[in-house]
Formats: C-alpha cells, structure tokens, sequence
C-alpha cells in the first residue's frame, strides 16, 4: 500500500492522473498477478507509472503508463481514454499495447510470449519519437 501512498503524496501529480489511477484499479478490478491470485493486477500498472514518475514529469506519460494494459486485458473502451486523456496518452497506449483490433498477423497472434515482446519492441523501435 506504500507504493498507492507515495503517488498521492506526490505534488506533480494531478487531477487526471488519479482519475487515472481509479479507472485503472476499476477496469482491472478482479484481475490478479500471475503466479500470486492474492496482489491484485492494478499493482502492476501503478508500480509501471511510480517508475515512469521517477524518470519524466510529464503527465501523459504516466497516465498512459497507469492505462497500459486496459486495452489489451480489459473491455475498457478506447473511446474512454480518448475522451477523458486526450488522443496523445491514446496513441501511447495503443503504442504498448498487444493489437486487439485484429490486423496483428497471424503468425503474431499465435507466437510465444518471448515472439509476442520481441514484436513489441520492434514496433517500439519503429514508432515517431512522439
């Protein structure tokens, strides 16, 4: 709880980054770690924004750091983020995020976890600066 603690002490935080982080607990709600069904999946997210926090002030960065994962492991809605975080922390997310709008290849959607990343990074590596 330490870590939950420590976001809401920070004061370069703001407003949308703790809607931010309540959307992320709320659509990851029920969702536990692998390998630990007792830490919830929220822990994960958060934890990603506390080390994004530590390296840039930008906020739309550590949003799209909280939401990282609701695209890929949730039914939270794209439109939501777009509408609330703006089309910039959208195009972040969507950036990390594994495709599930169907125009990954084939060949990729039936790869191994270590296949899956490396296409990942790949995608990462080719993206615009922005």
């Amino acid at each position: 709880m330490i870590i939950v603690e420590n976001l809401f002490m920070n004061p370069n935080f703001s407003y949308k980054i703790f809607l931010a982080i309540a959307d992320t607990v709320c659509a990851h709600e029920g969702q536990k770690r692998k390998g630990d069904e007792k830490i919830p999946y929220s822990s994960h997210p958060i934890m990603v924004a506390m080390e994004e926090s530590q390296i840039v002030d930008d906020e739309d960065v550590i949003i799209a750091a909280l939401l990282h994962d609701v695209l890929e492991d949730t039914t939270f809605p794209a439109q939501v983020i777009l509408d609330k975080y703006g089309s910039r922390v959208l195009s972040f997310v969507k950036m990390v995020s594994e495709d599930k709008d169907h125009t990954m290849p084939e060949a990729v959607k039936k790869a191994n976890w270590h296949q899956r990343k490396a296409a990942m990074i790949y995608k990462l590596r080719t993206a615009p600066w922005e």
